[in-house]
């Protein structure tokens, strides 16, 4: 088999996680020697050609397009990867399998039906509710980065002669990127978007209990979103605004520096997403990471999960972290272990292989034994 022609559909300007997660993945598609990358990246705005090209950093082509069949056509991939826009595209996708497009087309599922309603209220935005179990059908493999969202999309689509192919590959994380700090600096970091799905407030405070008890103590929730204004409020209103920073939305090189500052670091969150990019930046970090008791979080069995609502729990784990350095280490240690496992580099070639057994029709249907459990 020769080189992949890979067409990595995203949103080349940053605004999610999702986003971040992409501008990795094709940092190292683009260096990979079996793949032959292209970047598309949809926009609605009227444009004089179907694609236009730009550079990029990656030494990769970016095509900006106002229409996703015409430029996926044009294109020829031999796999059209799917990262972003996916309630937007679901009649160019559709079309793509009804008008004879040869290649095979690939979806990367990070849909939490109950997170996206949430943030995304009925009227606000396409039903992310209810597209996930119409545009599955049209795709030859979902990519899933847990094992949870496989059995969800199991469960979905009972059929399995409906079912799409499935393939678990969880997040990837830039080890490399980070220096961890080998001192204790009394700093816990938050980050993650401000909204319902991600209540911070829930560690702050357990926050609030601890500073009466650690004065040096200090805390930063990084990020933005509709609650930014409420977390301030609630900072000004416990007169804590000498012990945690609200930032807002800061730089990737910012946030990696906080982090690597930090000892600890919180995510209280309700996704069921596989393990969050902010999660596993931590961790390469070297934070000794608590997190919400979700079954996806269950997934790294080395991260500390907490009941999401538990502010007690938050509190005594906190605590504990903070006074005993000894476990504080052993669990920045096993933690620093586990993240190899997310690296970026091995992600990738787990990519590559799933991508040329869809290719030659050896991938199976599911991905693990566990997807139908």
């Amino acid at each position: 088999m020769g080189k992949i022609k890979l067409l990595y559909l995203m949103n080349w300007s940053k605004g999610s996680g999702a986003d971040t997660q992409a501008h990795l993945l094709v940092q190292y598609f683009a260096k990979h020697k079996k793949i032959d990358l292209a970047i598309l990246d949809a926009n609605p705005i009227d444009m004089p050609k179907t694609i236009a090209e730009v550079e990029t950093p990656y030494n990769t082509p970016l095509y900006i397009c106002n229409n996703v069949y015409s430029a996926v056509m044009e294109l020829e991939p031999d796999i059209f990867f799917v990262h972003a826009y996916a309630p937007f595209i679901i009649e160019s996708v559709a079309k793509l399998k009804e008008n004879g497009f040869k290649g095979k087309i690939v979806y990367r599922n990070g849909t939490n039906m109950l997170e996206q309603y949430l943030v995304f209220p009925h009227g606000t935005r396409h039903n992310h509710v209810l597209y996930p179990t119409i545009m599955w059908l049209n795709f030859d493999l979902i990519v899933c980065p847990s094992l949870h969202v496989a059995r969800q999309i199991s469960f979905l689509l009972p059929d399995k002669k409906q079912l799409p192919k499935l393939a678990y590959i969880p997040a990837a994380v830039e080890v490399k990127s980070f220096i961890p700090s080998p001192n204790f600096n009394w700093f816990i970091v938050a980050s993650g978007r401000l909204e319902v799905n991600n209540p911070f407030f829930i560690p702050m405070q357990a926050f609030r209990r601890l500073v009466t008890e650690f004065p040096e103590l200090k805390m930063e929730i990084i990020g933005g979103g509709t609650y930014q204004g409420l977390y301030q409020y609630l900072v000004n209103r416990y007169n804590l605004a000498d012990r945690i920073i609200i930032s807002g939305w800061r730089d990737q090189e910012y946030v990696f520096r906080q982090l690597e500052k930090a000892d600890i670091f919180v995510f209280p969150t309700i996704t069921q997403n596989g393990i969050p990019n902010a999660v596993l930046e931590a961790m390469a970090a070297g934070c000794a990471c608590i997190v919400a008791d979700t079954l996806a979080m269950r997934e790294c069995e080395e991260l500390i999960r907490v009941p999401l609502e538990d502010i007690t729990a938050w509190y005594m784990e906190l605590k504990k972290l903070i006074q005993d350095e000894e476990y504080r280490k052993s669990v920045v240690k096993t933690q620093l272990e586990a993240v190899k496992r997310f690296d970026v580099e091995h992600i990738i070639e787990v990519y590559v292989d799933v991508f040329e057994k869809l290719l030659s029709g050896e991938i199976e249907k599911e991905c693990k034994s566990e997807v139908q459990r």
